[in-house]
């Protein structure tokens, strides 16, 4: 490797410009990333861990020039970046709306990502990041073609047949934008070479669900908008063509740094039918919508057209993973330098894990390893990946749950619990951003072990049965039970100073927390919770995931929509409710203010 080897990338906060970043940075090279607002992009300098490895750079498609600094001293660029407006905001004359507004804007945004190329007098190879949507499997007279290549390009007439008109505009902003580059790079001398991505899965970087994963998903989440994508492709291909985002990666490096590499080249693992991405769908991620999609779909298992990569094969490339890798739940790794005092914690995680294996309701440990991470030691504790998100962002995306979930939700807390409880240990650390929540599933896990301790004392149990109190009226009401300003007061209402607050605390509940140190059993046990996990429908949901011990959930509060957990919410909190979970996160208040 030539010593302070560097590369820019182009949209460096997207699904695979981060993951590009990362791949370029572990392999030992410096990045220039550049992003359109930096002040917003802070997470990616984690990538690096704070070192000179990776540097941020303000740019705009729309402003010639703005590239110029972030190129400076590098030898490569992968251009990443795309626009990614594509609904028209015209009702008159929209073709023109469309010419003038997106696609003129969007090809003169990749010739100043160009421009810049050539005003550096550094960057010797440009790799363009493409879409299979730049391609069709139908030939002039809307047959099939028996194989698909990187000649097969979609007419310009054809796209516009497309149903929709945001697709329209995705596709034609893909082939004219790609069209444009290589007209550019071969009238000024740039070496140019462009990956043809496919739908493409695998974990994220990313904050929010990377669209490509959305679609692949939409017949778990029953997105029409979304669906009409994934039906559109399979449409225009006769099949649905894949790749996990790690190959994606190790493609674009793999052209920038063959000399051989020229011209365009499909990316893809290979393609499978849309009854076989169903039926994948459906092993990973069991859910009434897909085997709605799957009775009504009729899709064919042959598939017509053969999508290739021999192309990029025959220079020498291979691909790690197979649909079951592709579409299989995803694994997070939280790393540590070792030695650090962030290692002893963590691998005290680990420990802590390794012994409370067995419950539904705890996150999943896979194991450990160490690797070489920037050449520094780093131990990895290997752990199940919920891209769902955690209770809170749940929460303040949707301000409070139904309450037939929140007390099943309720009951899978307090049941991890037990299970803590019973190996010996406490979880210490129960908060809203420590449950990790599947909603298409209405599953609830108890993560991050850092602050678990071995303890099987009742007066130390009870914290963890007391915040899991506060979770619940919280899922429910919206609103935090109890505040810090409030322990002064509650310091005085035990001590007999003052009344309990009636405003939070009726008569009958008042009387109930007087004497609401209960145990994990007798909480599970109470009516509240076996009226509402006793229905049939429930008992049976519950057995399944204690049988399975269910590690293929996937869900995501940002675009899984209330009616996916298959209840409504009208009115207030039930009377019984209140009774039960204001006595607990009274208690929970209470205990912290005899505490503190």
């Amino acid at each position: 490797m030539e010593e302070n080897k560097s590369y820019c990338v182009t949209g460096g906060t997207g699904f695979i410009g981060s993951w590009l970043i990362k791949s370029l940075l572990q392999m030992g090279y410096k990045v220039h990333a550049a992003v359109r607002h930096p002040e917003k992009s802070s997470h990616l300098l984690k990538l690096g861990e704070g070192s000179e490895m990776l540097r941020l750079f303000k740019a705009d498609l729309r402003e010639e020039g703005s590239f110029d600094e972030a190129m400076r001293g590098c030898i490569g660029l992968f251009h990443v970046a795309a626009p990614m407006e594509f609904c028209p905001q015209a009702t008159e004359n929209v073709d023109s709306y469309v010419e003038e507004n997106m696609i003129e804007p969007a090809i003169q945004g990749t010739l100043n990502v160009l421009k810049s190329c050539l005003q550096s007098n550094s960057v010797k190879k440009v790799v363009f990041t493409s879409s299979i949507s730049t391609i069709t499997a139908r030939d002039n007279f809307g047959k099939w073609r028996p194989f698909v290549d990187e000649s097969c390009n979609i007419p310009i007439q054809q796209v516009k047949q497309i149903s929709t008109q945001n697709q329209v505009v995705y596709v034609l902003l893909k082939v004219l934008t790609e069209d444009a580059a290589f007209q550019f790079a071969k009238e000024n001398g740039i070496d140019l070479v462009s990956t043809i991505t496919p739908i493409i899965a695998g974990p994220f970087l990313t904050p929010t669900v990377p669209s490509s994963i959305r679609v692949l998903l939409s017949p778990i989440t029953g997105d029409p908008e979304l669906s009409t994508i994934l039906t559109a492709v399979n449409t225009r291909m006769g099949s649905i063509a894949l790749a996990h985002i790690e190959d994606i990666c190790r493609a674009h490096i793999f052209l920038m740094e063959n000399i051989k590499a020229e011209g365009r080249y499909i990316c893809c693992a290979r393609s499978w039918a849309m009854s076989e991405v169903i039926d994948h769908l459906k092993k990973e991620y069991p859910y009434p919508a897909i085997e709605r999609q799957d009775h009504d779909g009729g899709h064919d298992s042959v598939i017509p057209s053969e999508i290739s990569s021999k192309k990029l094969r025959a220079l020498g490339f291979s691909f790690k993973y197979e649909i079951n890798d592709i579409i299989e739940r995803i694994i997070t790794v939280k790393s540590a330098q070792i030695g650090s005092d962030e290692y002893s914690v963590l691998r005290e995680e680990g420990k802590f894990l390794s012994k409370l294996k067995g419950s539904p309701y705890i996150i999943r440990c896979f194991g450990e390893d160490e690797s070489i991470e920037y050449a520094k030691r780093t131990y990895n504790l290997l752990l199940e990946c919920a891209p769902s998100g955690n209770l809170l962002d749940f929460i303040l995306w949707n301000r409070r749950i139904p309450e037939p979930v929140a007390v099943l939700y309720a009951y899978q807390l307090l049941t991890g619990i037990r299970h803590i409880h019973n190996k010996g240990f406490i979880h210490g650390g129960i908060k809203f951003t420590n449950i990790l929540i599947y909603p298409d599933n209405k599953l609830a896990k108890v993560v991050d072990f850092g602050s678990a301790k071995e303890e099987t004392s009742r007066g130390h149990q009870v914290f963890d049965i007391c915040s899991i109190g506060c979770v619940v009226a919280k899922m429910l009401t919206g609103k935090p039970t109890w505040y810090v300003g409030q322990i002064n007061k509650y310091k005085r209402q035990i001590c007999g100073l003052d009344k309990p607050d009636e405003e939070l605390i009726d008569i009958d509940v008042s009387n109930m927390a007087k004497s609401i140190l209960l145990s994990v059993d007798e909480l599970i046990n109470h009516p509240f919770i076996q009226n509402a996990i006793s229905t049939p429908e429930n008992e049976e949901h519950l057995i399944k995931l204690s049988s399975t011990i269910n590690n293929n959930l996937f869900g995501d509060n940002r675009w899984i929509k209330q009616h996916v957990l298959g209840v409504g919410f009208n009115g207030p909190v039930h009377i019984a409710t209140n009774n039960y979970l204001q006595a607990v996160a009274v208690k929970s208040a209470q205990m912290s203010a005899l505490y503190t």
